[in-house]
């Protein structure tokens, strides 16, 4: 009898314990809970948040290959050179298909030679419509000089970038919150919009990153260079009247110069004068 009383005063005051222990815990946890906001605390939660998509690469590249895209971001580049046998009808051609791909030309430049003359044509057009329109210019060469195809695969870091984009915008919602509702300090809502504003210019490098690989993607390019060979200078030749009168603007040309010629010595011409005055006065007095 007497041991079953020791035992259960023994269980009794074990619980009691653990009834107090568990009491002073709850009331720490209040006491943190009434502390107020901690900054620190906002600042160690956003990087542990950020952390996981670092490290955890291995995991977003798996699910990433079970949801990969069905298709993939490939930029598209072309350069081809080729002889034509009438440089300005293939011209025309050339923009005629560019139209009907629903193409645009970027850039044209034109240039005449003595023996040759090229067109230069910097082509956009839609990337679904580029190899079709590729082989449609190629019927335009009288010569195929070269004909360039590079495929640049993006999609690794189109979704990199998209990925990354997507958890800059969470976070910097997440500052914005803070400012709102959790910032009362001058010092905490400072600190809260320089964390929004670099986080912002982070976001802003990133969609003009991503942009400008949207738009390679969507649009390809093809540089074409057509040229015809020709046997002397491109330039019409001129007729008689043509020389006649080039002739007659050429002579007046020469006859200013001269002009300008004889002001310029105009010392020079006195002096030449004045010799000969005394010369012919001295040769008229000897006669007499």
């Amino acid at each position: 009898m007497k041991n079953f009383l020791f035992f259960f005063f023994l269980v009794f005051s074990l619980s009691a314990c653990q009834d107090r222990s568990g009491f002073g815990m709850l009331s720490d946890n209040s006491a943190a809970d009434q502390s107020g906001y901690d900054w620190e605390s906002e600042t160690i939660e956003e990087s542990n948040q950020a952390a996981p998509t670092a490290s955890s690469k291995e995991s977003d590249d798996r699910q990433s290959n079970n949801t990969a895209p069905k298709e993939r971001k490939i930029i598209k580049t072309a350069e081809i050179r080729a002889e034509v046998k009438d440089l300005k009808k293939s011209s025309a051609s050339v923009e005629a298909k560019i139209k009907k791909y629903r193409g645009f030309i970027g850039n044209v430049n034109y240039q005449n030679g003595y023996n040759q003359m090229e067109a230069n044509f910097s082509i956009r057009v839609p990337h679904d419509q580029f190899d079709a329109l590729l082989n449609d210019l190629g019927e335009e060469a009288l010569y195929l000089e070269y004909k360039n195809i590079r495929s640049q695969d993006v999609t690794e870091e189109y979704l990199d970038l998209e990925t990354r984009l997507n958890t800059k915008k969470t976070v910097r919602d997440r500052y914005i919150e803070v400012l709102k509702n959790r910032a009362k300090t001058v010092e905490e809502i400072l600190m809260a919009e320089d964390k929004i504003r670099v986080i912002q210019e982070e976001i802003e490098s990133k969609e003009g990153r991503l942009n400008f690989l949207k738009n390679q993607v969507s649009l390809s390019t093809i540089h074409l260079n057509l040229y015809q060979n020709v046997s002397g200078p491109t330039a019409q030749q001129p007729n008689f009247f043509h020389k006649i009168g080039r002739a007659f603007g050429e002579g007046w040309e020469t006859f200013l110069n001269i002009l300008i010629g004889l002001v310029n010595i105009w010392p020079i011409v006195l002096i030449l004068c004045l010799l000969i005055y005394l010369f012919r006065r001295f040769w008229s007095s000897r006669k007499k």
